[in-house]
């Protein structure tokens, strides 16, 4: 790995773009650019009864850290309730989505290992939302991309 320097990001700021989608505007904590790909870390604000579609990663584990709210997630065949200080790992090829099945906003952090291209994804994901395209194909067609 390149030599790494330090750094801080602020409550509600992004290391990059800040782009809303499932709630609210999703921040880069640390980038894959920080770590030379390694892995990347969002906070994602996730609003009630919303969540992403069921997708998979070919090259990417995930691990969720629920830091607000009541959530559900669906990991392969498995069902998780995961609250406030809970966690879930996601790991590649294994189909999840996950919800926030509570009455008011939540947030999770999310780490992706190895970074991959999750950091462009979301900005194409929050524009096809702020479009309206929330029941479009172009949404699962995304998704298939990770």
């Amino acid at each position: 790995m390149d030599q790494c320097r330090a750094f801080m990001v602020s409550p509600g700021e992004s290391r990059t773009q800040t782009t809303g989608a499932l709630g609210g505007e999703i921040c880069l904590k640390v980038s894959g650019t920080d770590t030379a790909g390694a892995w990347a870390m969002f906070e994602i604000p996730i609003a009630p009864h919303a969540g992403p579609p069921l997708h998979y990663h070919l090259t990417q584990d995930e691990w969720f850290y629920v830091l607000a709210g009541d959530h559900e997630f669906l990991i392969g065949s498995e069902r998780y309730h995961v609250q406030a200080g809970g966690s879930v790992f996601g790991p590649r090829k294994v189909p999840h989505a996950w919800q926030n099945i509570g009455t008011v906003a939540g947030r999770l952090l999310a780490l992706v290992e190895p970074a991959g291209e999750h950091e462009e994804f979301f900005v194409e994901f929050s524009k096809l939302i702020s479009q309206g395209h929330h029941d479009s194909g172009e949404i699962p067609q995304l998704f298939a991309r990770l």
